[in-house]
């Protein structure tokens, strides 16, 4: 997911710097290849890990996997100043960790990407469903195969019923849970 953003921003007309943290070898010889195929404006830095640096950042998108991500936003925080973060969903592994990162972030912009409460098909839907009580909402198509995006539509309810979800009913998952690079 960090790529897609990184290749959002190459193909785009802004002309910034940009710093790509990735601590693995062999990903960020991936990355110089794909990125290598771009014709874009942008300078870009690699770096294996964190450094303090001078002056501020604009934008900071995080998009590892959520476990430890709390500590890794702290990290980064102590380490530059971050007018703006991009943070990819899932948040983190608890409402704990949820909290720390709120602490964290509190006087800062953040963004978690559920981008369906900015579209305009579910804004529309939002004043359309004004004042009803919404009693059942079926989620149906693709084999996402993840259950990670089942997120993005527990947000999408949230926001069209005005509600926070007290309860989700997981009794018909399968018990096998597997290793996930999320």
């Amino acid at each position: 997911l960090g790529f897609r953003y990184l290749e959002g921003i190459l193909n785009s007309d802004i002309n910034c710097d940009i710093v790509l943290i990735e601590s693995s070898d062999k990903r960020l010889i991936e990355l110089k290849g794909l990125i290598s195929n771009l014709n874009s404006k942008q300078t870009i830095i690699f770096k294996k890990k964190i450094q303090k640096y001078e002056g501020h950042f604009d934008l900071c998108i995080v998009s590892t996997s959520s476990l430890n991500r709390h500590l890794l936003i702290e990290q980064i925080n102590k380490s530059v100043v971050v007018k703006n973060w991009i943070i990819e969903k899932v948040l983190a592994q608890s409402s704990l960790e949820c909290d720390y990162i709120n602490q964290t972030l509190i006087k800062q912009k953040a963004w978690v990407n559920l981008p369906r409460r900015v579209m305009g098909f579910y804004k529309v839907l939002k004043k359309l469903l004004k004042n009803t009580t919404i009693k059942k909402i079926k989620v149906q198509g693709g084999n996402w195969g993840l259950a990670c995006n089942t997120i993005h539509f527990l947000d999408l309810i949230e926001f069209l019923s005005d509600q926070i979800i007290k309860f989700l009913d997981c009794s018909k998952l399968e018990k096998d849970w597997f290793k996930s690079k999320r």
